[in-house]
């Protein structure tokens, strides 16, 4: 197992049992008390968890869940142009997935205003639903699921039940980091799991991510590298390192204008 995987599944068990030990880690994960204890720093660095005498316990508002509303403000030319490439896919009569990322939040505003047709809109965003409600030219179901107030979205066995009975023409999710080892990879454990089903459910999936996101990596992983079958769609701001290294990966990729 992988460190950011052991990572990945310390956290599950914090969230169910709300505090753990570094022998019960150490016997659940057959590795020594110091690789856990330098699991749980790491975790704790990331503001994830908070390190107890022998252990560690669950934080309430870890310091990377960032809130929607600040994500906003962040390269909103670059998102624009992505999601207005990310609508120029989309065709009438196609069902497509968008996640509560912001890139791909902002394709709503041109399935509004743009003329295609008999659009069906699967998501597990609040705000996707909240501006789409009066579109009535637009099909919007709902995953539903627990809420996570931050991202404005809903996650677990609900929605990735109702996810895993779908099938998509397209699948739009946005990125937190792309790394030419160790692939996709968000800051956000129940995010990513639900971006990696929305992955499953598409016949053909999209990767929206903003040249900030290249080389960038996060504790939880969406598509290990060598896994990545979706097309990347990106700004034109993105380094020529970056397409340099796009053109030798084999990857798909588009740059939107």
């Amino acid at each position: 197992m992988f460190a950011d995987e052991r990572r990945t599944e310390i956290l599950k068990l914090i969230e169910q049992k709300h505090s753990v030990t570094v022998s019960f880690l150490s016997d659940k994960f057959g590795t020594s008390e110091v690789t856990i204890r330098r699991d749980l720093q790491e975790l704790e660095n990331e503001g994830l968890l908070k390190r107890t005498h022998g252990g560690a316990m669950k934080v309430n508002n870890p310091k990377q869940e960032l809130n929607i509303v600040d994500l906003n403000m962040k390269q909103v030319e670059e998102k624009i142009a992505i999601a207005k490439q990310a609508y120029s896919i989309i065709e009438d009569g196609d069902a497509i997935i968008i996640d509560p990322s912001t890139t791909a939040g902002m394709i709503t505003k041109f399935i509004r205003e743009g003329e295609k047709k008999d659009i069906t809109v699967v998501t597990n965003s609040f705000r996707v639903v909240s501006e789409l409600m009066d579109c009535e030219k637009v099909e919007v179901i709902h995953v539903g699921g627990q809420l996570i107030r931050s991202f404005e979205s809903s996650v677990g066995i609900i929605a990735e039940n109702t996810l895993a009975s779908l099938n998509v023409d397209k699948t739009f999710i946005g990125i937190n980091g792309v790394d030419f080892e160790s692939g996709l990879t968000t800051i956000n454990l129940y995010e990513s799991k639900m971006k990696s089903m929305m992955l499953k459910c598409g016949r053909e999936t999209y990767v929206l991510a903003d040249h900030t996101k290249f080389n960038k990596v996060h504790l939880s992983v969406v598509k290990r590298f060598d896994d990545i079958r979706s097309t990347i769609i990106t700004d034109c701001n993105v380094d020529e390192d970056v397409i340099s290294k796009l053109n030798d990966s084999g990857l798909s990729y588009i740059v939107s204008k």
